[in-house]
């Protein structure tokens, strides 16, 4: 092992010997259960090999499957990085929780383990013998420059283990091939090629896999395979051509909506002809009848005959280059041009292959860079335009009397290709080239259908990129295609490929298509409406709100996601002034849709309001509420209406809220009382207390007259509680108004009499909040230090529990949480980080659990709707600073237990806040590194969908619907 790391044994550390080897006291899948810490198994230390005294303590003790996990752990940890581009079939499945930024590979360490396995009579499984291969290989490469008769020894003894296990693990010829052909020894080249036939003569139906290697070894590795070895898998290649394959009924029948196969399909039907293998791109064998299958059959027959001169043998080594360049998509590879066949009917063949490889190729690289977010140079453009000119001048000029049989649907697959990669190098000339390609080889024929849809919309679409006027492109389709559907089919498809790119000009093209008389499907102009929306476009949303001809349908879809972008980004999307000038053209939109989609749209109108009212556009949206309000009052509901006027009085829009008021009191006498003491107590606590005298007296209300005299009889302290009038009255308003002044201004003991004398009459609900609200203040005491407001808080806590029959909530324990973080000196860091770990235990989310993502068992149980989402019911993380072993059912920090509540826990109103405020205490007490890894959690749990469903949000809006319902939003 290499020095400076240590191993945990067994008689140092028993705890982690048996987290590394479970297997070592239970029976178990090991796989499942496995945990290596990386800042406990390995540690880094300044001190000597200490690998020697432990090896009895460590491997003698252990099973040989126990330590094959081992090997495997190391193996895959020296592994991560690599970008081999073939998986590890040997990984680790857990090696992922154990990576540690400073990792070094552990090759000579997997060497050692695996010698004294030997020397303790230990078998070899194949996973050992896998690693063993990978750090002989991996060390060989050094050694070469440094001792090379070593270095072959070494690779002696890896393909000495390679024969013994390559059928198992395919990714092992890569490997081994490259350690061959770097070496120096004459023998490695014969080996080198007895792997590569090998490798040619196995079933590749069976694992294709194996192909994958092929195809790589020969791009990596073609200038260490001899002439002779080219020419010897070449004949092999040409032998299982000729072999014998049962044919399979034909499917010649190709639907006119199905999508066209491009030239990377073309290459891999090339593939499965030559190597008769079985691809996932198509679920039918490469010798059935189809079309793509015969011409790949007959174009690989008439490429790789047998071979009779030096230059064949290059040219035909040059088509599997190219194969492999278009299927393994690596820019390592290099292919040649040697001279052409003397054969007019292979050369014709050959042409065909390389045309479709390198327009493969040239695909692939552009879509990787798209996928890269990267973009060519002017310069490499140029190059590439060169290479396509020259492939479609070598294709074209091809005699279709030698050519290979290919029908109408081949000819278009490839035409497409070049119409793409010409519109991609912004090469004009060759698309006009394709454009009249097309029309003198007759691919316009309706005697076929397939491809021709797509053969349009790509030719249409290439040369409105390169600058073609719409007009000019469009009778340029017109002259040669008669079917009006194909027409209005290919302007939809390239107007729908314009919005994913440019949906401005998208719009256009939809205007000048509509003046051509070809207007594009409703479903177009609604896809370029939503593209506009959502790019941050809105200066065209009254082509579509205003436009009465439009159907609504659209006109919906189009409103939706401007609605939606709006509520997302506010007025970096559009100006609220504009938008509240549609606001009663979205209504009418609603009102003429279907209940289901009306209700979806409608949502997000009701969303929108509340945000114009926050920007200070409430004439508009009183307005549509004045005027629509009585005439579709299953949209305009009660609740509408609470959250409405909670909107405009928490925005301090007290005229328009007394107007809505005024005007829905008549419609909805039940609510009336409740809506107007809720506006009351609103107007007067946010000081127009004489807008509030004056509609108490308008409405004659007499929640005014009972709110002053709650708050005069408070500050009174000659009067005592029962002589309070929120006692006289069934109002919970009252009672919470009652005890959150009488706690605020220092009256506890008033306000435990005042909770004790309406305990009866509340719900627990109201119990609880009321008990919180008395909790809460005394954080807050006057003079007071934290340390004595501790000590206030407890006390207060347990006079609720013993005498009050208090409840205590998920709030009440981040009241208490916070009243022991606040006081630095009597919890110090430790005891934080301990407090955090137990909640942890207890139930809390730390992102530590595996697959603690949305849609695991860990993330539904906050997230669900249902039962499970209490905190008994939440599978328990591991605590992430090691404080507390494992789960625990009670929580308790200098002497007070913390409450433990089943009830629903929520992210945003309990975890969130009760997380941030431990950060807050590890920075006041200067523990950097825990505030930190709890600001890791924080984030851990966001990124896997923690407090950001849909559903929560609705969970929340709900909550705040519950309490404007019940207690009048106070």
């Amino acid at each position: 092992m290499p020095t400076g790391y240590k191993v945990a044994s067994p008689r140092t550390s028993p705890r982690l010997w048996k987290s590394m080897c479970p297997l070592h006291y239970r029976q178990s899948d090991p796989t499942a259960n496995l945990k290596f810490p990386s800042h406990t198994f390995v540690q880094s230390t300044n001190c000597e090999n200490t690998y020697p005294p432990l090896k009895l303590a460590v491997l003698s003790q252990s099973t040989s499957y126990i330590i094959c996990f081992l090997i495997c752990l190391l193996g895959t940890l020296s592994t991560v990085g690599l970008s081999s581009g073939h998986p590890t079939p040997n990984g680790h499945t857990r090696a992922v929780e154990t990576l540690h930024p400073t990792a070094l590979p552990q090759w000579d360490f997997i060497e050692q383990v695996i010698d004294d396995k030997h020397r303790f009579q230990y078998p070899l499984l194949p996973s050992d013998r896998y690693w063993l291969i990978r750090a002989l290989l991996t060390r060989f490469p050094v050694l070469l420059r440094e001792d090379p008769l070593h270095a072959n020894l070494l690779l002696e003894k890896a393909y000495h283990y390679y024969l013994r296990t390559r059928t198992r693990f395919p990714d092992l010829h890569l490997h081994i091939l490259r350690a061959l052909s770097i070496s120096c020894s004459t023998t490695a080249s014969g080996i080198f090629s007895d792997i590569l036939f090998w490798i040619l003569q196995q079933s590749f139906r069976t694992d294709a896999a194996i192909l994958r290697i092929f195809l790589q070894v020969i791009l990596e590795c073609q200038d260490d395979v001899s002439a002779s070895s080219k020419e010897s898998l070449l004949r092999v290649l040409a032998q299982r051509l000729q072999e014998p394959v049962p044919r399979e009924p034909s499917h010649e029948h190709i639907a006119i909506d199905d999508s066209i196969p491009s030239a990377s399909v073309l290459v891999s039907a090339l593939e499965r002809a030559t190597f008769d293998t079985r691809g996932d791109e198509n679920p039918h064998s490469a010798r059935t009848g189809e079309p793509i299958s015969r011409w790949a059959l007959e174009v690989a027959h008439r490429v790789f005959t047998v071979p009779g001169s030096v230059e064949t043998v290059d040219l035909l080594w040059n088509c599997l280059i190219l194969l492999a360049l278009a299927r393994v998509h690596s820019s390592t590879g290099r292919a040649q041009n040697p001279n052409p066949s003397q054969d007019p009917v292979q050369q014709a063949a050959i042409v065909e292959w390389q045309t479709v490889c390198v327009l493969a190729a040239i695909e692939n690289l552009f879509r990787s860079r798209v996928a890269q977010a990267e973009h060519f140079s002017e310069s490499v453009l140029h190059d590439l335009s060169h290479v396509i000119r020259k492939v479609w001048k070598d294709w074209i000029a091809v005699d279709p009397n030698i050519a290979p049989p290919r029908s109408l649907l081949i000819t278009r697959a490839i035409c497409i290709s070049f119409l793409k990669l010409g519109r991609l190098v912004k090469d004009r000339a060759l698309v006009d080239a394709c454009r009249q390609y097309c029309v003198s080889a007759s691919l316009w024929s309706p005697e076929t259908e397939a491809g021709l849809q797509s053969l349009a919309v790509e030719q249409l679409y290439s040369s409105l990129v390169c600058g073609t006027f719409f007009e000019r492109a469009l009778v340029d389709l017109m002259i040669y295609i008669m079917d009006p559907r194909i027409i209005r089919g290919t302007v939809d498809g390239s107007i729908m490929r314009y919005a994913q790119t440019d949906p401005e000009q998208a719009l256009e093209l939809v205007e000048l298509a509509t003046n051509r008389n070809v207007p594009p499907a409703n479903e177009v102009k609604a896809a370029v409406g939503v593209a506009l929306a959502q790019r941050g476009i809105s200066a065209y949303l009254d082509r579509y709100i205003v436009n009465v001809r439009l159907p609504h349908e659209v006109r919906a879809k189009v409103a939706s996601a401007h609605l939606k972008m709006y509520i997302r980004y506010g007025r970096g999307f559009i100006s609220p002034s504009q938008l509240a000038t549609f606001a009663e053209n979205i209504f009418l939109i609603v009102v003429q849709l279907e209940p289901n989609e009306r209700k979806r749209l409608f949502s997000r109108f009701e969303s929108s309001v509340h945000l114009l009212i926050r920007h200070q556009q409430s004439p508009a949206v009183v307005s549509v509420v004045e005027k629509f309000g009585q005439q579709y009052p299953t949209l305009f509901s009660e609740m509408f209406y609470t959250r409405l006027l909670y909107s405009l009085l928490h925005h301090r829009q007290f005229q328009f809220a007394r107007s809505v008021l005024t005007r829905v009191l008549p419609a909805h006498p039940a609510q009336a009382q409740r809506w107007t003491s809720f506006v009351i107590s609103r107007l007067w606590r946010a000081g127009a207390k004489r807008l509030a005298s004056r509609l108490s007296r308008r409405t004659g209300d007499t929640s005014l007259s009972l709110f002053l005299k709650i708050y005069r009889g408070v500050h009174n302290r000659e009067h005592t509680t029962t002589d309070l009038t929120a006692t006289k009255v069934n109002d919970p308003i009252a009672w919470r108004t009652t005890v959150h002044t009488l706690a605020r201004e220092g009256r506890f003991e008033a306000a435990f009499q005042f909770f004790n004398a309406v305990y009866a009459r509340a719900t627990p609900e109201v119990r609880t909040s009321m008990g919180n609200t008395i909790l809460s203040e005394c954080l807050w005491r006057r003079r007071s230090s934290n340390a004595r407001r501790l000590t206030y808080a407890v006390e207060t806590y347990r006079r609720l529990r013993e005498t009050c029959g208090f409840a205590p909530d998920h709030v009440t324990v981040n009241i208490l949480v916070k009243a022991h973080l606040r006081a630095t000196t009597q919890v110090d860091a430790q005891m934080t980080r301990r407090l955090f770990d137990q909640l942890v235990c207890s139930g809390y989310p730390a992102a530590t659990s595996a697959g603690a993502g949305r849609g695991s068992p860990a993330a539904s149980s906050l997230l669900s709707p249902h039962a499970a989402s209490s905190v008994a019911a939440r599978a328990v993380d591991r605590p992430p600073f090691g404080t507390t072993p494992g789960p625990v059912e009670r929580v308790v920090i200098r002497q007070i237990e913390i409450p433990r509540v089943d009830g629903p826990l929520r992210y945003e109103r309990h975890v969130r806040p009760l997380y941030k405020m431990f950060v807050k205490a590890f920075y006041d007490r200067k523990d950097v590194v825990a505030a930190r890894r709890v600001i890791g959690i924080m984030k851990a749990l966001e990124e896997h969908g923690w407090g950001s469903s849909a559903w929560e949000k609705r969970v929340g809006r709900q909550r705040r619907d519950a309490r404007i319902e019940g207690q009048g939003g106070s």
